[in-house]
């Protein structure tokens, strides 16, 4: 699990220090100023969808409250991570 974590960290740490060198493609789904939704594509063929939320943010009710997420929606071609579809990382609120 520890090993699954750290290969995924990969795609985490290339969206928040926006190493656009990593990834092959970046398009924004929706854009507010308390919300942005993005995906990002890899050179693997992994898809991520990153989602930031301000503070102010007012979502459904009994909607999660976080920061930062980070979900994986498409795998890599080879997986040999054995990774599955779903949430890899959650920033909360300081």
């Amino acid at each position: 699990m520890k090993e699954r974590r750290n290969a995924s960290n990969r795609y985490v740490t290339a969206i928040i220090d926006d190493i656009q060198t990593a990834f092959v493609n970046e398009r924004t789904i929706s854009f507010s100023d308390d919300a942005i939704d993005r995906v990002y594509e890899f050179a693997d063929n992994a898809a991520i969808k990153y989602e930031w939320r301000s503070p102010d943010f007012r979502g459904a009710p009994g909607e999660e409250v976080f920061n930062h997420r980070f979900t994986l929606v498409r795998l890599p071609d080879s997986n040999a991570e054995n990774f599955e579809l779903g949430v890899l990382k959650v920033v909360k609120f300081a």
